[in-house]
């Protein structure tokens, strides 16, 4: 079938296109999309030819990997999915274009065992961000967190958000910074600590939290920041015999290669920890987090565009002219 898309054409080039979907196979359901969430740090440094975040995709290709729509057809083992809303990664292979990973399309084909029901208290515009919140959720699963903790989250960006949010629902004390005062403000109305940095990143963290953090999270996105994120770890003093140093898990999108002192790494015998993407099983602990009232994804997407509109969107994050964390794209005003 025939169906709309995003297509990244070349470096720097979005343009809206048509794509061709092969048939609905045994064990899969095709979703009509109703919105799609853009991903900031991952699709601009796609877009940009970064090859390290590239890997094996060249141009063309139709990103994106967080749709939320309705299934329209499904095996007979799966009708109860049939009509209901669920969330998908996107098309994995399963269109004419390459796909990387193909969320940003009208309609998706899924694996009916890939896909999530959303719960009909979570707006559209909120559960499409449940793969992101995945991802910040992986980190608190394998860093791990314990109650009490002290966690410094070091940019707001959707994933730092959703780190903060995520560790403050696992009961960690959480401190945030951020350079971006407005981003500063959004977490604040979560209830996290959270500082603008104003220029002065070290000054602030230290002013916060002299000791240190038990656990830093970077999603700064940005290879340059983690060596100054890692001296935010507490030492581990020489007269601990426990087992466990600080942890820093690298949570951003980085386009280049990062380096860490040794010297800072050795004084807080530190782990760096690298969550890689998320299961099905974090998204289901993150719903089960929202359903318990424990995790908020309010005040996160706020604006959704239609799909038409997304070229000029993606030239709006590239060059800085936009402040909003993230958008969403509407395929049925397309």
């Amino acid at each position: 079938m025939k169906t709309r898309c995003l297509l990244f054409s070349a470096v720097d080039t979005v343009i809206v296109s048509d794509t061709v979907l092969r048939a609905r196979r045994p064990g899969e359901v095709l979703i009509e999309t109703e919105i799609s969430c853009l991903s900031p740090g991952t699709e601009l440094r796609c877009l940009a030819g970064n090859e390290i975040q590239l890997g094996a995709h060249s141009f063309p290709f139709i990103p994106g990997y967080a749709t939320v729509g309705t299934v329209i057809e499904a095996d007979p083992a799966d009708k109860r999915l049939l009509g209901k809303r669920v969330f998908s990664s996107g098309n994995r292979g399963t269109a004419a274009h390459r796909t990387a990973w193909g969320g940003h399309a009208g309609h998706v084909i899924a694996p009916a065992d890939c896909v999530l029901q959303i719960p009909d208290a979570l707006p559209s515009n909120e559960a499409s961000l449940l793969k992101l919140a995945a991802i910040a959720y992986r980190g608190c699963r394998i860093a791990p967190c314990r109650q009490k903790s002290t966690v410094l989250v070091v940019g707001l960006g959707p994933i730092g958000q959703l780190s903060a949010r995520c560790f403050a629902a696992l009961g960690a004390r959480v401190v945030a910074v951020d350079l971006r005062p407005e981003r500063v403000a959004i977490a604040g109305t979560s209830g996290i600590e959270a500082f603008h940095a104003n220029g002065d990143l070290d000054r602030v963290v230290h002013s916060r939290l002299p000791s240190g953090a038990d656990i830093v999270i970077d999603a700064t996105g940005f290879a340059g920041q983690l060596a100054a994120s890692a001296s935010f770890v507490r030492e581990k003093m020489w007269t601990d015999d426990g087992d466990e140093g600080g942890r820093l898990v690298v949570q951003g999108s980085y386009g280049t290669p990062v380096l860490l002192p040794p010297e800072v790494c050795f004084s807080r015998e530190l782990s760096v920890l690298w969550p890689r993407d998320s299961h099905l099983s974090d998204m289901m602990r993150v719903l089960n987090l929202f359903e318990s009232g424990r995790l908020s994804l309010t005040g996160l997407l706020e604006t959704v565009y239609p799909a038409e509109e997304a070229p000029g969107v993606y030239d709006a994050f590239r060059t800085h002219a936009i402040s909003a964390l993230t958008v969403g794209f509407d395929w049925r005003r397309s």
